[in-house]
């Protein structure tokens, strides 16, 4: 099924210890065909208690309400965490304009702070005492606040092994070839999005309740409605990246055009700084092509792109 762009995806039945193995397999094979051709998906019957996941919006709602200065209290150095302004995100386009909360959890460039079998004089073998390469730490607008967000980051996680499992399955890799996603690293970021004024609105020609745009295989954009108790599930460059290129890292954008108020809530899920990042030896066999996806570090990967709001990498 799909409403959109986009497959639904319930993965309620791969969860259910009562499913015969012929409907979990109908869920592998309806993820992989998600993964492989859109990238993105609804995911539905998850788990995550309904109730928590308002209670999250609630609070990050609850925080975009307030003062400007009271929001700036939550600011902290580095590009990440805490919290950001719309001026201090992107330009004049009000369409474009986001005011944003991060939280994410430490970082010292390995997850077990000095990586097994690592050269201890390597650049990214680095102490737990060593500067956050992220900057400063969360600052939680309060201890209820911190208490539900990370109760949810949990559930969170744990939906995600019994996705990439699923995912892991499809593909047909071994347990080793999996390793790489064994400790993740689970960054929450809550964005909000002003309603706009008439003008603006008509300005930009849409009344849709939709910001989310994925670009599709004709070229064009296409909007991505809201379902309720869904998640919407992008799996990101470093899947595509794992698989040689089967499954699609999709581009995408969010363009708010409403008078009314958004938030929304997202979870990034990455792999420990010191993991490498390859097609796996299954993959890799049955198709020569993949030779061209080189081994490296996600510590490598992720300043290939963030480097501009990191700063050069340090010796």
């Amino acid at each position: 099924m799909t409403v959109g762009p986009l497959p639904i995806i319930d993965i309620g039945v791969y969860l259910d210890p009562d499913s015969s193995p012929e409907q979990r397999e109908a869920v592998v094979h309806a993820l992989d065909s998600a993964c492989s051709d859109a990238g993105f998906f609804y995911l539905i019957n998850h788990g995550v208690p309904q109730k928590l996941c308002d209670e999250v919006r609630d609070f990050g709602r609850q925080f975009f309400q307030l003062s400007q200065e009271e929001k700036y209290r939550y600011k902290v150095a580095g590009g990440f965490r805490g919290y950001k302004g719309a001026s201090d995100v992107l330009g004049d386009d009000p369409t474009r304009h986001s005011e944003r909360l991060g939280f994410y959890p430490p970082v010292n460039h390995c997850h077990n702070g000095l990586a097994p079998d690592m050269d201890p004089d390597s650049p990214i073998a680095r102490l737990p005492t060593t500067r956050d390469l992220l900057g400063d730490q969360d600052s939680w607008p309060s201890d209820a606040f911190r208490t539900a967000t990370e109760a949810y980051r949990q559930h969170l996680l744990r939906l995600n092994g019994h996705l990439f499992g699923a995912i892991a399955t499809a593909l047909g890799v071994s347990a080793t070839s999996q390793k790489w996603m064994q400790h993740p690293t689970l960054s929450l970021q809550f964005n909000y999005y002003r309603a706009l004024a008439k003008a603006e609105v008509e300005k930009g020609n849409d009344s849709s309740s939709a910001s989310l745009e994925i670009r599709g295989h004709d070229g064009k954009w296409h909007r991505v409605q809201p379902l309720s108790g869904a998640f919407v599930v992008n799996i990101g460059s470093m899947l595509s990246l794992w698989t040689g290129g089967r499954y699609a890292a999709t581009v995408h954008r969010v363009v708010h055009l409403s008078k009314e108020p958004r938030i929304s809530v997202a979870a990034f899920i990455e792999p420990p700084l010191d993991a490498s990042i390859a097609p796996p030896p299954e993959l890799a066999a049955a198709d020569t092509s993949m030779e061209k996806y080189a081994s490296k570090t996600y510590y490598d990967y992720m300043f290939a792109h963030l480097e501009p709001y990191l700063g050069p990498r340090q010796a």
